[in-house]
């Protein structure tokens, strides 16, 4: 009975049936794994091997006589089935490979960053320039300037890298075939690159042990891209395929070499140097375990069906979810949010913000109601206090338009900047004692600000109840001068 193998292109799932069995006309197949349709022709389809004949000894080749035969060097053994091959062993072919094409790879490799960086520079400085021409367009300009710049970057950047990608795993690519290459498959490496970035990410991000794991597994999805033409997550999961049953060998290859790269990265003067031209070496290393892997492993079968692509999308995404709704909750609960809910800080608090031209400059809420609706307090106030409620004491600044400071008991509390239109908000302990306290506020206005104002409030904070008892309140707004306010704490 003739047999007859059908295979798919897709996941590598392969069978053999007897012909007899294949519906006359049969022009598609359905794979029984992935559910890919591919197209199938009788006349293609490989049978099953018949044995070949064995080979006659070749004839021994006619020398002159008196002419000494050098005898071909024996072979070099390969590891047997499913063993790579050695450090040593792979350091070596790195090496042949790289004294033969170190000038294509060190070329793009130099050239990734220029690409990168010569056309945003340019981009960046022309929109610089415009700015400067159009002073009101100028945020705009400058932000279109600096998306556009970082854009054109990692575009040009990632194909001059995939570029050099595809050097390392085509030994037959110079520099102008692999840039060619680098850009048809610009789009599907930066695909390829941001699910990576998603999955590996993630996988640090829930727990870093899976991040190691995963950064292994799915470490020759970009080669995967340039070699075989397999992209998306197909490449991701023919990675971790590939990596199967070898996950420790990939490991410990990829963890020497850039050890090594490392090491001598951190030589004084020259290590830097040296480490930038052997970085082509380092990726030839890598290129090379890949070739091994598709050595021992052969067209491995992936799993690639939607739900199997999701799943590990869905892995990394969680990763980000989990840690935005932890880092999340701790902010909610620290304790610095929550002084800053209820307005205390103890090194004190200045929040600038706009002033409002078309409302009542400096309109806050002291005690129970706006101080606007409440008057100053007398220059002199008293206030009976137990320790802690000495402790809790507060001094609050508002300050529009002034520039000067505020002192208590001769000590400098807070500095009025003045910037005009702009008010300033100032929370911070007041540093009473016991007995007489004098607060000493000196002040000057900004020259023609209508809406100048200066107040001060000195109050006890109960963190229990989260009340304010207010002590003592003060406004000003004249031109300026130096005013004094006694505090008699019993």
């Amino acid at each position: 009975m003739e047999m007859v193998t059908v295979s798919c292109p897709s996941c590598g799932f392969n069978k053999s049936v007897p012909r007899s069995a294949i519906p006359a006309g049969a022009t598609h197949v359905n794979c029984p794994r992935c559910k890919t349709r591919f197209a199938w022709e009788a006349s293609s389809a490989a049978a099953s091997p018949v044995p070949p004949a064995p080979p006659r000894p070749a004839a021994a080749p006619s020398v002159a006589p008196g002419i000494p035969v050098r005898k071909p060097a024996p072979p070099k053994p390969e590891p047997a089935g499913n063993e790579m091959v050695g450090v040593e062993e792979l350091f070596r072919l790195a090496w042949d490979t790289f004294k033969q094409r170190w000038g294509t790879l060190l070329g793009l490799f130099l050239l990734t960053p220029l690409m990168a960086l010569i056309p945003a520079g340019i981009f960046f400085g022309a929109c610089h320039l415009l700015a400067s021409a159009l002073p009101a367009s100028r945020t705009v300009l400058l932000a279109v300037g600096g998306i556009g710049a970082v854009t054109m970057a990692l575009v040009a950047y990632s194909w001059g890298f995939g570029a050099l990608i595809c050097a390392t795993v085509d030994d037959e690519a110079d520099l102008r075939r692999a840039l060619a290459e680098g850009k048809r498959l610009l789009w599907p490496y930066v695909w390829v690159s941001t699910l990576l970035g998603i999955i590996i990410g993630g996988g640090f991000l829930l727990a870093v042990i899976p991040g190691i794991i995963f950064s292994v597994w799915f470490f020759f999805a970009p080669l995967i891209l340039f070699a075989e033409g397999t992209g998306g997550m197909d490449a991701v999961l023919k990675s971790r395929e590939y990596v199967r049953g070898h996950w420790f060998d990939v490991f410990v290859r990829l963890l020497i070499i850039w050890g090594l790269s490392g090491l001598l990265g951190l030589i004084p003067v020259v290590g830097p140097i040296v480490s930038i031209l052997l970085a082509p070496f380092v990726m030839l290393v890598q290129a090379l375990i890949y070739r091994d892997l598709r050595r021992v492993k052969g067209d491995v079968p992936y799993p690639c069906g939607s739900r199997d692509k999701a799943v590990w999308v869905g892995i990394g995404i969680m990763g980000y979810v989990v840690v935005l709704g932890v880092g999340g909750y701790l902010v909610a609960k620290s304790p610095l949010l929550q002084m800053l809910k209820q307005g205390k800080a103890g090194a004190g608090l200045m929040v600038p913000v706009p002033a409002n031209p078309g409302g009542e400059a400096g309109t806050i809420s002291f005690g129970d109601g706006p101080s606007g609706n409440r008057p100053s307090s007398p220059e002199s106030v008293s206030a009976a206090l137990a320790d802690q409620e000495l402790a809790d004491c507060m001094l609050y600044v508002y300050a529009l338009d002034y520039t000067g400071t505020v002192k208590v008991n001769g000590e400098e509390r807070y500095v009025i900047k003045g910037e005009r239109s702009m008010n300033y908000n100032y929370t911070g302990s007041a540093g009473l004692k016991r007995g007489e306290n004098t607060v000493t506020v000196d002040y000057q206005t900004l020259p023609d600000t209508p809406l100048r104002e200066i107040k001060i409030k000195l109050y006890r904070y109960d963190w229990d109840a989260k009340q304010e008892h207010l002590i003592g309140e003060w406004s000003l707004n004249d031109e300026g001068g130096s005013r004094s306010y006694t505090v008699q704490v019993e």
